[in-house]
């Protein structure tokens, strides 16, 4: 589903993904409706599994410093297909990841730079090409690299690494007068095909690539790929992450780690992996506590560090004098069970500050203990398991507020403290320390598993049988605003869970017999349909049943006052 507007003819746009669309092929067909020759499609990272075809001229790029990652839906389909005349594509700071075909593009001017293509059968292959580049690509473990014909190309300052045996890097044909020849491409472990002018071979491992498993394809200090050490153009890198287009931005390092001891105020240690791109010059972290959850980072002034932090492979820094929590958190509202088979599913609105939640359960009211929990949730959901059907629940919770720390690392290019520019934020990482602090124990909520079997389903109703068997379902906004009456107005008195246990014990037979008739079902509904507007009622207004009763119990003593006066 598209989820942006049609742009204006003739004006460029900037598409992002996710944002004006949640896929590249959507934001590619937005972008098709645009007359201009210069619309941008920015994508920010993760892993998309999509097979393109592009047939307008685009920019189509990953966000400055983001990994994102291309790889096919269809694996018999090219990755990317762009053709057609007049067209102009420029694909950049890609990673793509296939088995068959990367880039096919025909009868087109291709700008293809700074990609990472890995693992394909013909990573770029290009036909009848005009005014067209291949440069600052990163090939690896391919089969062939790039196959050009009939093209005017110019191929500079790539890499072909650990090609599959026997592999081509380059194959060129039938382009007279059209190749400016390869030039400033390093070959490691390639064998044959056609390299041109100005090649540098290698035996160096992997070139020394950061991270190749896991698709970071910067490179280390010692590789020959890079400026300061190799003669053929000691300008710029070669590769995905060198040249004028590079990302300015490195990868973010890997998850930090967090331990936290034991004394009052706490001190923390954070390790991280130390971001081997040689260009990297420093880190960032961000932390924030006791607060729950972890916040958004963009919020919180990180803290500055340096290499010095990182003294061979892992980095480390301290945080020390930790805040706890200053208040037990407030006392959570009674759970609402949806009942099922053997079990109830419960959840509750959130408590300020609270880290997790105790839930307890019992076949007698108030006999819940404690001390013995007999679930903790890390979220306002749960499950109790294991238990009767037919057999009355009463099931309780109390809030726990646990003071943790949360932190995030991004990587830095440049001064630390002065304007480096950042990478995108490391996994978060959490760990609690400190005194947990408890909230008063809910008011109880009671409930009865059931095995029911009905169409609709009734099994996991909430208890409430014929409202979903006349509406439907049981997340029907009716059968929930009975559900939420009943959870806070009748559970909570002795005449109330009496009449739960009897509506529980005798309804699901006529539940059943009514979601087998069209006829019965609609007349349940206009039998139901006072008593869900009641419920609603009283639900946002719990003052309203007391003031109908007074405002009733004033006019009827008005109107026996007004005929015992007419009589007198």
């Amino acid at each position: 589903m598209l989820v942006a507007s049609w742009p204006a003819p003739g004006r460029a746009t900037n598409f992002t993904v996710p944002g004006s669309a949640a896929t590249i092929r959507d934001a590619i067909a937005l972008a098709k409706q645009s007359t201009d020759t210069s619309d941008t499609i920015t994508v920010s990272s993760n892993t998309y599994t999509e097979n393109l075809v592009i047939t307008k001229s685009l920019t189509l790029q990953a966000k400055d410093g983001a990994k994102v990652i291309l790889q096919a839906a269809v694996s018999g389909d090219p990755l990317i297909r762009a053709d057609g005349p007049g067209v102009s594509v420029t694909l950049q700071r890609l990673i793509l990841v296939t088995g068959g075909a990367g880039v096919v593009v025909n009868n087109v001017t291709a700008i293809l730079r700074n990609l990472v293509i890995r693992s394909a059968a013909t990573a770029i292959d290009c036909r009848s090409l005009t005014a067209s580049t291949i440069e600052q690509v990163t090939f690896y473990q391919a089969t062939k690299g790039i196959a050009c014909s009939n093209s005017t190309v110019t191929i500079q300052n790539n890499i072909f690494a650990n090609f599959i045996q026997p592999g081509v890097p380059i194959s060129l044909i039938g382009t007279p007068g059209g190749v400016t020849l390869p030039n400033r491409n390093l070959f490691f472990q390639s064998p044959g095909g056609e390299r041109g002018s100005d090649e540098v071979t290698t035996n160096d491992p992997d070139l020394l690539f950061v991270d190749p498993v896991n698709n970071n394809f910067h490179l280390q200090a010692a590789s020959a790929a890079r400026r300061v050490t190799t003669s053929i153009d000691p300008a710029q890198d070669l590769g995905a992450y060198g040249g004028p287009n590079a990302p300015s931005a490195p990868f973010p390092p890997g998850r930090p780690d967090v331990t936290c001891d034991a004394a009052s105020p706490a001190t923390c240690t954070i390790i991280w992996p130390k971001n081997l791109d040689y260009v990297v010059t420093g880190y960032l972290v961000s932390s924030s506590a006791p607060s729950a959850p972890a916040p958004d980072y963009s919020t919180v002034t990180p803290l500055s560090a340096d290499t010095t932090l990182c003294p061979d492979t892992t980095c480390r820094t301290t945080i020390a004098s930790l805040a706890e929590f200053s208040s037990d958190p407030a006392r959570p509202l009674a759970p609402t069970a949806r009942v099922g088979d053997g079990k109830l599913e419960l959840s509750w609105p959130a408590v300020t500050d609270a880290t997790a939640y105790e839930v307890y359960w019992a076949t007698t009211p108030d006999a819940v203990t404690l001390g013995t929990p007999n679930d903790t949730a890390s979220t306002n959901q749960a499950t109790a398991n294991g238990l009767i059907n037919g057999t009355p629940y009463y099931l309780s919770l109390r809030a726990i507020s646990r003071p943790a720390l949360h932190v995030a690392v991004q990587s830095l290019y440049g001064a630390v403290a002065v304007s480096g520019k950042a990478s995108e934020f490391s996994e978060t990482e959490s760990e609690p320390y400190g005194t947990p602090l408890y909230s008063p124990r809910s008011p109880e909520t009671e409930a009865t598993p059931q095995a029911v079997v009905g169409f609709p389903p009734l099994e996991e109703t909430g208890g409430c049988f014929i409202a979903t068997a006349a509406y439907g379902s049981a997340m029907a906004p009716q059968v929930q605003a009975l559900r939420t009456w009943r959870d806070r107005y009748l559970v909570s008195n002795s005449p109330g869970r009496a009449f739960i246990r009897f509506y529980e014990t005798w309804s699901p037979p006529a539940a059943d017999v009514i979601r087998r008739s069209d006829t019965l079902r609609s007349v349940a509904r206009f039998l139901l349909w006072p008593l869900v507007g009641f419920a609603e009622l009283w639900v946002r207004w719990p003052w309203l049943p007391g003031v109908a009763t007074m405002a009733i119990a004033v006019l009827a003593f008005g109107f026996w006052k007004v005929r015992a006066m007419s009589r007198a």
